[in-house]
């Protein structure tokens, strides 16, 4: 019973290292979202906003990377 009182308190002191593993998924998930998002986008929009469509992956993976951002 101590052990897992222990344990519990452990868990509520640092929230942080629960959702430390679920980070790398939120960031992977936005960039997916933000490279269907563009990829969806014609060629005359992405070239009015400065795109090609072989850059779109390395830009959501850069702006999903971001610090502060989870």
């Amino acid at each position: 019973m101590e052990a897992v009182m222990i344990a519990y308190a452990s868990a509520a002191a640092a929230p942080g290292l629960l959702l430390a593993p679920f980070a790398a998924l939120r960031r992977r998930w936005r960039e997916r979202r933000m490279a269907a998002a563009l990829l969806a986008l014609d060629d005359a929009t992405l070239k009015d906003i400065g795109l090609y469509r072989g850059e779109i992956p390395s830009i959501a993976r850069a702006h999903s990377a971001e610090p502060g951002r989870l």
